[in-house]
């Protein structure tokens, strides 16, 4: 690569970062993460998003193309493929052709069925540890050289940092509208009851206790229905833990 070239990468890559900080919400950060990864990266055709949750139940929040989620969900139900191993040591797992490679031959077989003939997955890491994988699908096979493994690496830290951001931005977001609606029920049963602020909190957080439920629900409720924690409908309430 020129030092021209790489000069303009830097700049494009730059310019991604900051299109990514943009976006107001963590479900359209990863969405934007998998639209400019198919554009990005040489070689893929599909792009997606997968976070492993426990037991190995993977999630596929944002893709490019309904085909991606049915590939995911393929791994899920043979029990292997690159997204279930990219949480190993390996950073990025690159599949060259589906019709060779022995690694995951049942997830292999599938994906060939479905037209994806090569894969990269790449790990998204952060300070936070490791946050999923952004996985590329190509319909002919050997389509990611090695610029395309250099750039999927750069182009996930960058998508790693915008998605630890976004997260940490939606959980303030949360917090914050769980301290505002329980205020307003704390006040509304202050006012009613004529009891004080403490004491008004204690209520919420007996019936929090006392149905299952967590407390920003519960305050919802009073604020909804006018009315006091126990006397809300059994059936507004559905099951949680009882957390705020």
């Amino acid at each position: 690569m020129t030092q021209h070239a790489a000069i303009d990468l830097a700049a494009l890559f730059a310019s991604l970062a900051r299109r990514l900080s943009r976006e107001p919400t963590k479900e359209q950060t990863l969405q934007q993460v998998v639209d400019l990864a198919a554009v990005v990266v040489p070689g893929g055709d599909h792009a997606g998003v997968t976070v492993q949750r426990r037991g190995k139940r993977l999630e596929s929040p944002a893709y490019t193309d309904p085909l991606v989620q049915q590939l995911d969900r393929a791994q899920v139900e043979e029990n292997q493929g690159p997204s279930l191993d990219s949480g190993t040591e390996e950073p990025i797992l690159v599949v060259p052709d589906m019709a060779t490679d022995q690694r995951w031959p049942r997830f292999s077989a599938r994906a060939r069925r479905m037209g994806i003939r090569s894969m990269l997955t790449c790990q998204l890491r952060s300070e936070r540890g490791t946050l999923g994988a952004l996985n590329l699908y190509a319909e002919s096979a050997e389509a990611f050289d090695d610029f395309s493994v250099q750039s999927a690496a750069i182009y996930s830290a960058h998508a790693a940092l915008a998605m630890s951001h976004a997260a940490v931005v939606d959980s303030l977001t949360t917090a914050m509208e769980s301290r505002q609606v329980i205020g307003e029920a704390t006040g509304l049963l202050m006012e009613r009851y004529e009891v004080t602020s403490p004491q008004a909190f204690q209520m919420l957080v007996q019936a929090s206790q006392h149905l299952n439920v967590k407390l920003r629900k519960v305050s919802e409720m009073v604020v909804e229905k006018r009315v006091a924690p126990e006397d809300i409908p059994p059936e507004d309430l559905p099951a949680a833990t009882a957390s705020p």
